[in-house]
This record gives C-alpha cells, sequence and structure tokens, in this order.
C-alpha cells in the first residue's frame, strides 16, 4: 500500500529552488498576517522571512496541547475559490507555490472517484479504531504483495499484510462479479479484521466491469464492538482543483496540498494514513478535527484535515522535530487570492516537474 505522503514529488521538488517573494508580495502577506494575528490574539511569531502557505477556509489557528482553546475566524475567503494562507516561519524559504489539478491516474493511492468508500469508527474519534472499505469494479486479477499473507474471504482467496503495531490491510476479489475490494483498519487485531471482511455481503453480486450502474458497496452486520457506519458524500469527479506550496530548510521540507474533492477524499486520505507504521495524535484546526501522524523510520510528520465540506489539506513535513511542527502550525495566516497568485508568479513549478499531482 502505497502512503498518501507525497515522497516522490518532494523528492523531486528538493533540487529546485526558486526566488524570494517579490517585496510587494511580502509587503501584502505582511499587513495580512499582522492584521489578522491581531484580530485571533496569536502570539506573534519571533523573526523570519514571511512565506506563504496554502490552505483552505477561513483564517486558522491550530492548537495541539489545548484543542479546546481553539477559535474561529468568521472571515473566508471569495465563494468558489481555493483560498490560501501564509505562515511567518523563521528561515525557511519557499520553493514551489503553483495551482494545478488531481491527476487519479498518477498515482497508486486508490481515487476515491472510482468506486465506493465505507467508512467504520466510534463517533467523533478519527484516531480511534476504524476500518476504512474501499470496493470498484475491475476486470483485472488483484496483484499479489509477496509481504501479504493468504487468507480466506467470502470464499475466496484474499490477502492480509500488517502495515504497523496497530495497522492491516485485507485485499480480495468477491467471488461473484467483476470487482475487487479492500480494506485499510487500525486499532483492531487480526482476528478481528479478518471476521469482520468474511462478514460483509455485497449489495449488487452481478458487477459486471466496466460498471456503468452498478451498486458498489458491502452490508456489514457485524462490525467490531464498538465502531459503526458513517456516512460518507461520494467524490465528484468534476472537482479536481488544487494547491500545492512547497517550503524548504536544509535539510528539512514541508509540502502542503489541497484539493476541494470532498469528504471521500478526506476518509482516503486518512484511511492511508492511519493504515501507515505512524503514531497518531488527534489535534484540532480551527474548530475542525485534525489528525497527525509521526512516521518514525523516515522522519516524516503528516497532518489532515478537512478544513470545509469540498477541501482537504494535507500537510507533509520531512527532516524536521515537534518542535517545528508545532511553529509550522501555529504560524498560519489567512493571505487573499491576489496574494496567493502573486507568489505562484513569483515561485513557479520547476520545470522538471509535472504540474499536476496525484489525487487521493
Amino acid at each position: 500500500m502505497t502512503p498518501p505522503p507525497l515522497e516522490d514529488r518532494l523528492n523531486r521538488l528538493a533540487d529546485h529552488l526558486a526566488a524570494p517573494a517579490t517585496p510587494d508580495a511580502r509587503q501584502a502577506i505582511g499587513r495580512r498576517a499582522a492584521t489578522l494575528r491581531r484580530r485571533r490574539q496569536v502570539r506573534t511569531a519571533v523573526g523570519g522571512g514571511l512565506l506563504a502557505l496554502l490552505v483552505l477556509g477561513g483564517a486558522m489557528a491550530l492548537q495541539i496541547d489545548h484543542p479546546a482553546d481553539v477559535e474561529t475566524d468568521t472571515a473566508g475567503p471569495t465563494p468558489g475559490s481555493l483560498p490560501a494562507l501564509a505562515v511567518d516561519l523563521d528561515g525557511w524559504q519557499i520553493t514551489t507555490a503553483e495551482n494545478t489539478t488531481a491527476t487519479p491516474d498518477m498515482s497508486d493511492v486508490y481515487d476515491p472517484a472510482s468506486g465506493s468508500l465505507q467508512v467504520f469508527r466510534r463517533p467523533d474519534d478519527l484516531t480511534g479504531p476504524s476500518v476504512f472499505l474501499h470496493h470498484q469494479a475491475a476486470g483485472d486479477a488483484i496483484l499479489e504483495d509477496p509481504t501479504a499473507q493468504s487468507v480466506p474471504i467470502g470464499g475466496t482467496q484474499g490477502s492480509i499484510q500488517q502495515t504497523g503495531p496497530e495497522s492491516f490491510t485485507v485485499r480480495w476479489a468477491p467471488a461473484q462479479g467483476d470487482s475487487q475490494a479492500y480494506i485499510e483498519a487500525r486499532g483492531l487485531t487480526r482476528g478481528e479484521v479478518v471476521h469482520f471482511a468474511n462478514s460483509l455481503g455485497l449489495k449488487d453480486p452481478d458487477i459486471q466491469y466496466p460498471a456503468a450502474d452498478a451498486k458498489l458497496g458491502f452490508v456489514a452486520d457485524q462490525l467490531p464492538k464498538g465502531i459503526q457506519e458513517v456516512s460518507v458524500t461520494p467524490t465528484s469527479p468534476d472537482r479536481n482543483a488544487v494547491r500545492q506550496l512547497v517550503l524548504e530548510r536544509d535539510p528539512g521540507t514541508i509540502e502542503v496540498t489541497i484539493d476541494d474533492r470532498g469528504e471521500a477524499s478526506f476518509e482516503t486520505y486518512l484511511g492511508e494514513l492511519l493504515a501507515t507504521d505512524g503514531d497518531v495524535e488527534p489535534v484540532s484546526v480551527l474548530g475542525h478535527r485534525a489528525v497527525l501522524v509521526e512516521h518514525p523510520n523516515d522522519g516524516r510528520w503528516s497532518l489532515v484535515w478537512r478544513q470545509t465540506d469540498a477541501a482537504t489539506v494535507v500537510a507533509t513535513l520531512t527532516g524536521v522535530g515537534r518542535s517545528t511542527v508545532d511553529d509550522f502550525v501555529s504560524s498560519l495566516v489567512e493571505i487573499s487570492d491576489d496574494e496567493w497568485q502573486d507568489l505562484v508568479a513569483a515561485h513557479p513549478a520547476p520545470a522538471a516537474t509535472e504540474s499536476t499531482v496525484p489525487a487521493p
């Protein structure tokens, strides 16, 4: 399973540097940052050049130690646009700011627009025991992972792989129809995950690939104790706008990606993150529930939250410590769309980099 953090893109972008922001852009962002810091009574960050950081929604503050203290600023961007934020973070340099589109065919990560997604967890608990169940029409056989173990699922042979101390991934092709399914589970035992998979019944056992009107998904009659199915709004394939920002400070890199593909996009990113080998912590971003994941094996941090109904924000920080993560999230302030476009003009994507990013 390929995790959602965009390592390949970060590695490509790390070899390219762009000029710093123009004086006009810096002054405009500085004025906006100062106004919002006074409005939200956020402690002024120390020194440093002002960098732009993209996010959706209104002005944002993140309280990790005390999420209940987060205050919401009602000021927001023009409807229908992807707004942006700036971050006053000492020593960091912008390398790329770009507007682009999501491209499902470029990613090994499941595209939520291509099938169904069902989510099972405890109510209002993003980091607790959870199951993310994907189902899509498919005419090809499942590619076997040599590290996975065979396991019988629903009368056919599937596979299970432990992806972390508390995480498992299960893949199988249901015996009826042309489809594939897989589960990402966290906080459950191996036996609980296998039992859950075997208890599923197809909503439509006669799926034919390609499926135009098939009813994808499963009926789950036997849920692990304490969790329940939560409703997930399907993703619209017509919504694929993305904004992306990359910052660097040797040896660290920060990349922020925002797409507007809706609730299923957020749940897909979250499921992929929870299926990785990492320490998970619930946080709050401007009153929105968010998840922070530390990947101890490669020095990365991932932060994901749903800023609006349509907007999913994923930040990946590489080569930094927790204090930098805290500084990063506490320094965010809103900038206008015009100010963001100035930063895009001042920091175009390197010519060697394709102007698209993988969809979740």
